[in-house]
């Protein structure tokens, strides 16, 4: 707060009002509504720069820019600007880790689909020389006859052994 009245931005009565006004109004905003938690502090930014302007018109002032200022940096300090930046960043990041298990999802199904392309790929050639084994054997190959022994003689032979 010592920042803000050494900028000559308001007066320490005007930062003390901003700053109790703002906060009583952020905790009400959180109390009435389900507003997500990052953005009560850029809530109270705004409530702290309207807090400013009325600080104008209530002490006659006629600075309404630096006193606007002087509102939005005292209801950032009052209610942890730092979480509202936290908050957005950590919207971000898991938008972004959300991005990057989905691309990787994408590349593994990828591979998968290139595996299963290699495979059938495989089995038609595979297919097409067998079929063209197949066909050569039957054109070249004359027929071949196989002598099988009478059940009864196979039996006399290996009872004689």
């Amino acid at each position: 707060m010592d920042i803000i009245t050494n900028l000559n931005l308001a007066t320490a009565a005007e930062l003390a009002v901003i700053a109790a006004v703002s906060g009583l109004a952020t905790q009400a905003l959180k109390k009435i509504t389900n507003l997500p938690s990052w953005v009560l502090p850029w809530a109270s930014i705004i409530i702290g720069a309207l807090g400013g302007l009325v600080a104008v018109v209530v002490t006659h002032d006629t600075n309404y820019a630096s006193a606007a200022l002087a509102g939005a940096l005292t209801g950032g300090a009052t209610s942890g600007l730092f979480d509202g930046v936290s908050g957005i960043a950590t919207t971000v990041k898991t938008n972004s880790d959300a991005k990057q298990a989905v691309a990787d999802k994408n590349d593994n199904l990828k591979k998968e689909v290139e595996q299963l392309k290699n495979l059938v790929n495989i089995l038609q050639s595979g297919k097409a020389t067998a079929s063209s084994a197949a066909s050569s054997a039957t054109s070249v190959a004359p027929e071949a006859t196989v002598d099988i022994p009478p059940v009864k003689e196979a039996t006399n032979n290996a009872t004689q052994n």
